[in-house]
């Protein structure tokens, strides 16, 4: 070769003549697209960024305007560097970036951002390929959770919960918050379960020390493992108790206890929280028979023990003491049928808890062995009824 090839102003150049063997002329397009075609054909489409290469065993090393160009005799031609890459004609080989080779029929190939990544094939036939968390995954995934804000933070509760945006393909069998006063908190500290399925979900933190920073995710697992959400971090007050109608350990407060009530302490405040909606609009006071139970207590705080007597009386069944004794509300499961008195101390402040009815509500104390209590919200007035009688119910619960 008497003319060396050589690159001026990114275009190649030298004599064919020179070259011993004659080859398929190729043409090598520059800058952030490249194009490389054969079969005895120069292209010149962009004529300030063209390199035209002559050789069947060529390779062009560089990042445009620099290349470097060397030839040898295989039938292929071989690319590194560039922006963008395009190939056309036949016999080309262009390596672009390296790319594992395939072991196994069926293998896929992925970016993870810095490198190519192998899929395993599937085992099972007809299975469906996720995406989970960025990676894809034949089969199912772990749930994916989103953490709520931490809203009514008290001295020893604050509330959380999470919304389960995705199952994974397979049944969320458990949904709650886990929270530590370490970040990072798992299902191996302090976790309160929300039950399985779908949906948003309510979890109050209790029993926390007051002045202390905890760290709270919400989780969802199901049989491929756990998810869980965003950390979020929150720091306990020094007040107990808030306002009639905030959220406080597991439901609405509905009252204060105040001197003279049953359990009154002036040093640390009770009362009596509202569950925030009905259990029932319309359930039986009996079990299907007329009996006296026991339930027979009026007073503030009697609720509790009425309920206990009248399901040990009546057994297990589907009324209206049985549906309280059996809630497990936002973390808490000591709900019950409240008393005469206690529905008359909520009755005041009934917007503030909200979702009342101008409705009659069972009670859980007794008269007799065919009447029972109700109160009247539509009026503030008690009256008596038939066990047998369907009326709506709200559970409560002491603090």
């Amino acid at each position: 070769m008497t003319n060396k090839p050589v690159i001026i102003n990114n275009t190649f150049t030298g004599s064919y003549t020179d070259l011993t063997n004659k080859p398929t002329i190729v043409t090598f397009t520059g800058g952030n697209a490249i194009s490389i075609s054969g079969t005895n054909q120069i292209v010149n489409t962009a004529p300030d960024r063209i390199v035209s290469i002559l050789g069947i065993n060529v390779t062009v090393t560089g990042t445009y305007p620099a290349f470097t160009v060397t030839g040898a005799s295989a039938n292929a031609t071989t690319f590194t560097g560039g922006a963008g890459i395009s190939i056309s004609g036949t016999n080309q080989i262009v390596n672009t970036a390296a790319m594992p080779n395939g072991t196994i029929a069926g293998q896929m190939l992925y970016w993870n951002g810095t490198k190519w990544v192998t899929v395993q094939p599937s085992n099972s036939h007809a299975e469906f390929l996720r995406y989970c968390n960025g990676v894809p995954t034949w089969g199912a995934c772990v749930p994916q959770v989103s953490t709520s804000a931490i809203t009514d933070i008290y001295a020893n509760n604050a509330l959380s919960g999470g919304t389960i945006i995705s199952d994974g393909g397979l049944p969320v069998t458990s949904k709650g918050i886990c929270f530590s006063t370490s970040p990072n908190p798992t299902l191996a500290n302090t976790v309160i379960n929300n039950g399985t399925g779908t949906g948003q979900f309510l979890s109050n933190l209790g029993n926390l020390t007051t002045l202390t920073t905890y760290y709270v995710r919400a989780y969802a697992t199901n049989a491929i493992g756990t998810g869980y959400g965003s950390e979020i971090s929150f720091t306990t007050t020094t007040v107990i108790v808030g306002a009639i109608g905030q959220f406080f350990q597991g439901g609405k407060i509905a009252y204060i206890l105040q001197p003279g009530d049953p359990g009154y302490d002036v040093n640390v405040p009770h009362g009596l929280i509202a569950a925030p909606t009905d259990q029932s609009t319309g359930i039986q006071w009996w079990n299907g028979s007329y009996i006296s139970t026991g339930a027979n207590i009026y007073a503030l705080g009697g609720g509790n023990a009425n309920t206990n007597a009248i399901v040990t009386a009546q057994s297990a069944g589907s009324y209206a003491a049985q549906l309280c004794a059996d809630l497990v509300l936002n973390g808490y499961s000591d709900w019950y049928l409240p008393s005469t008195f206690e529905l008359d101390a909520i009755y005041p402040n009934r917007i503030a808890i909200g979702n009342f009815f101008l409705a009659n509500y069972w009670c859980s104390t007794e008269l007799n062995s065919n009447l029972a209590w109700v109160y009247n919200f539509s009026n503030s007035g008690y009256n008596t009824l038939d066990k047998n009688e369907t009326h709506y119910v709200r559970a409560i619960r002491a603090f």
